[in-house]
């Protein structure tokens, strides 16, 4: 009998296989034990039934773990020689902390607590919903003063463990910069113009699996300021005046202006004497904002249009997104065709081979537009971070390259909800077809 599997399943299975192969062409949070400790002061606003039992905690802490970075760990970033021997040590501890959990879809306040004597918060399984992503966020006295910092964390889906989801300065940078992507997310899905429903359906199916995105963005933002790529404050008290720049609610996020508007005050909350945000950050954020666009715009239908200039049109943006999270979060290479609109493969019609016509960075990719014997141009879009290969002896490193074709039939397919079968993944992936069939 056939194993049918989803097309989610097929794209992760020739994402594996791409990554590891980087042949060129041109044509969540961790879970751990918890022993509580944090009283609770109050209930949980809209209740869970459970048994009481912990299943999301931390250690609230003014220094993060991970700050006392050396040099030499910073290896080429030169841009932290000048700051890192400035940075203090920050040994008050922050005291009277109390923690809220808020779902990050909406900002909604879910539960409150209070934070045991020694720096730990505790919700149980009767406060929050095992499985759901909730942004935790502390207020705390530090020094006479009251500073707020925050993080992501998931309920454990298990009462025999709780999942453990400390709170510092970096974790607050981390979730800053979570917020930022989130709001791009939801910003792009708004712009879509084949999607259907109000602000708040189209906002709720970008963040559809909120998760996955917002684990796949902290390990990206923490790993980044780990290694030194990235520099923040291990200040309560500087990272206080960025948790105030992104408190606003993602349910204010309408439109691409509003969206502008919460970057910009972000921004200005970052003093240049204690940040450094690499160049290639921004693309990390909006391949994981396409990725969540995409839940939104590459639905299924539940009605197959009748137009058949509709149904063209929500393949090509579904596939333009897809191709979006290619390039930016897995790095992979675009050839897209640029010079005939009614060409399947030129999902952004008839456009010039740069930054302005397409929307990445220079600093992220390089454009090259290729010109064919039958006088046809596609424009080549190379990712300037190439992924490292892991398979085996294989020293090709120029990278996977997939043509907007590719794009559009799969994006047909995510629309009719195909099932495919092992073989047909086989077949896609690893076969050419002698026809122009879908």
């Amino acid at each position: 009998m056939k194993n049918s599997t989803n097309l989610l399943i097929f794209l992760a299975i020739i994402s594996f296989v791409f990554l590891g192969c980087a042949k060129s062409d041109d044509s969540s949070s961790s879970s751990s034990s918890s022993d509580g400790g944090g009283g609770t002061d109050g209930g949980t606003d809209g209740g869970t039934t459970g048994t009481n039992t912990p299943i999301l905690s931390g250690m609230i802490s003014s220094s993060s773990s991970s700050s006392s970075r050396t040099l030499s760990e910073a290896r080429n970033f030169s841009h932290l020689l000048g700051r890192s021997s400035e940075r203090s040590s920050y040994a008050s501890a922050v005291s009277n902390c109390t923690a809220k959990a808020y779902d990050p879809k909406d900002d909604s306040l879910k539960a409150t607590v209070t934070a045991a004597d020694n720096g730990t918060y505790t919700f149980t399984d009767s406060q929050l919903t095992k499985g759901v992503m909730y942004r935790v966020s502390v207020e705390c006295n530090y020094g006479g003063e009251t500073v707020k910092m925050s993080t992501y964390g998931a309920a454990s889906t298990s009462t025999d463990n709780a999942t453990t989801a400390d709170i510092d300065p970096q974790s607050t940078a981390a979730a800053a910069y979570v917020k930022k992507a989130l709001v791009k997310a939801v910003v792009k899905g708004l712009s879509s113009t084949t999607a259907t429903g109000t602000v708040a359906e189209k906002r709720e199916k970008t963040l559809t699996d909120v998760n996955s995105l917002v684990n796949n963005l902290q390990t990206t933002v923490s790993n980044s300021m780990s290694d030194g790529a990235m520099e923040y404050p291990d200040d309560p008290t500087k990272v206080t005046t960025l948790e105030a720049a992104v408190a606003t609610s993602i349910t204010s996020i309408v439109d691409s202006t509003t969206g502008a508007s919460f970057e910009t005050a972000m921004a200005g909350a970052q003093s240049a004497d204690d940040w450094y945000v690499p160049p290639t950050m921004d693309s990390e954020l909006a391949g994981a904002a396409a990725e969540g666009a995409a839940k939104l715009i590459c639905a299924p239908w539940a009605t197959t249009p009748d137009s058949t200039s509709d149904k063209e049109a929500q393949i090509k943006e579904c596939g333009k997104i897809q191709a979006e999270t290619m390039l930016l979060a897995l790095k992979w290479n675009l050839i897209i065709r640029n010079d005939n609109s009614s060409n399947k493969g030129a999902l952004w019609g008839v456009v010039s081979c740069n930054s302005t016509d397409f929307g990445f960075d220079d600093a992220i990719v390089k454009y090259k537009l290729k010109t064919f014997n039958d006088g046809t141009t596609s424009c080549k879009i190379t990712n300037r971070t190439q992924p490292e290969s892991r398979n085996g002896d294989n020293q090709n490193d120029g990278g996977m390259t997939m043509p907007g074709k590719f794009f559009y039939i799969l994006a047909k397919h995510m629309k009719k909800n195909t099932q495919y079968t092992l073989q047909d993944i086989n077949n896609m992936v690893f076969k050419k077809s002698g026809t122009e069939d879908d």
